[in-house]
């Protein structure tokens, strides 16, 4: 008897094995992505997720690279936020209500926008 139970829960366990965790699966079009361009001495940082929209809620955060907070802001109504830039090395966090974030390195910082970073998608 009960290696019969044992055979059937071991059956059950194999055969749930297979189905993916839905509950705990992300929604990858909402995590928060960001590019960030050089305007002079200003930084200038597009807040938006991973489909192509731009967010105009999500936190902005400048840091210096040992982790002090220079600046903060809300991206505005185009999902952009701007800095003052830092002459050191510094990382933007980008980040939204659930605790996800993206970070740009100062390394990353394009020198100009294009077309293609200010454009979001329909």
């Amino acid at each position: 008897m009960r290696q019969a139970c044992f055979l059937l829960a071991a059956a059950m366990l194999a055969g749930l094995s297979g189905l993916p965790a839905l509950a705990h699966e992300p929604d990858a079009g909402w995590t928060p992505v960001g590019r960030c361009w050089a305007r002079g001495p200003m930084l200038e940082c597009m807040a938006g997720h991973a489909n192509g929209r731009p967010d105009p809620g999500l936190s902005v955060t400048l840091y210096t690279n040992d982790g002090q907070v220079i600046a903060s802001e809300r991206a505005d109504a185009q999902g952009l936020a701007r800095f003052a830039r830092p002459a050191g090395p510094f990382y933007v966090l980008i980040g939204d209500k659930r605790g996800d974030t993206s970070e740009v390195d100062w390394r990353d910082v394009a020198p100009r926008p294009t077309p293609a970073t200010r454009s979001p998608r329909p």
